[in-house]
């Protein structure tokens, strides 16, 4: 689990987000399009989360904590990167 001491953002850098995957596992076993629909976005949710903890934890790029645009920046970040994780 990953975890930061950011006090104002404690609750959510608790919070495991390869557990979305779980649920979106399940989702995408159930038949209908808005199970389908609905595991795609916690999937993109839960990978989400987890690359912008990395950048956060693993590379101390602090700058993806909060902010405008985060999902877009993120995104910007690993598309230019050249890190094999």
């Amino acid at each position: 689990m990953f975890f930061v001491n950011f006090p104002l953002c404690r609750r959510f850098w608790m919070f495991d987000f390869r557990k979305v995957c779980d649920v979106a596992d399940c989702l995408a076993l159930m038949d209908g399009e808005e199970y389908n629909r609905s595991a795609i976005s916690r999937y993109y949710y839960s990978v989400f989360c987890c690359a912008r903890l990395y950048l956060i934890l693993v590379k101390g790029e602090n700058s993806f904590i909060s902010g405008r645009d985060v999902h877009k920046r993120v995104c910007d970040r690993l598309t230019k990167s050249n890190d094999v994780n």
